[in-house]
């Protein structure tokens, strides 16, 4: 057996019952990856409890979607809060009286405009504590190494650097694409 044939028969053995690793640094950045946003999902819920029961509340109030033109906001605004309360499907625990008045209903707004508010600067206190360093780390390693280790696998360079799409640094204004502030209605107050 020649040298090449060695290493060809070394390197099926290898594929055989190793992951190269330029397969297990691509799980490894994607695996990293997934565990940021599932963290920072589990926080968005988690601080999104509030802003929820408050908007549970005020549709409550007011006898739910089909009385949303009781909400002193814009029009835009109202279809934001109906849609908003589709997704979220709140659940309260205890009955709401209905408001009787345009104060009550207006107060139940400013409940809710001050939880999405709080929630608004915990979640930028949240994304800005972020250690982003490991993942960019991962990420500057599978940009250097991966066509590499590919091409030792596969033996050809052609074959490594098709598909290759270097992956670039993750930055807090991504996640902040990705999870995005929440708008909050702005309060037509009626006159005394």
């Amino acid at each position: 057996m020649n040298a090449d044939e060695e290493l060809l028969t070394f390197q099926r053995f290898l594929l055989a019952f190793d992951t190269p690793a330029y397969l297990r640094r691509a799980r490894q950045v994607e695996a990293e990856w997934r565990h940021l946003l599932t963290c920072c999902e589990k926080e968005r819920q988690r601080l999104l409890e509030l802003p929820k029961l408050r908007l549970g509340q005020l549709f409550a109030a007011v006898g739910g979607p089909a009385e949303a033109e009781r909400l002193p906001v814009s029009e835009e605004e109202r279809m934001r809060l109906v849609k908003l309360l589709e997704e979220w499907q709140p659940r309260l625990r205890s009955a709401v009286p209905p408001a009787r008045t345009a104060a009550q209903v207006e107060e139940h707004l400013a409940r809710l405009i001050i939880a999405l508010e709080r929630f608004n600067g915990e979640w930028e206190r949240f994304l800005c504590s972020l250690d982003l360093g490991p993942i960019n780390r991962l990420r500057e390693g599978y940009n250097r190494y991966y066509v590499i280790e590919k091409e030792c696998a596969v033996r050809s360079v052609r074959t490594a650097r098709e598909g290759f799409e270097p992956l670039p640094p993750v930055t807090t204004d991504e996640l902040r694409r990705l999870f995005p502030p929440l708008a909050v209605p702005v309060l037509i107050v009626s006159a005394p």
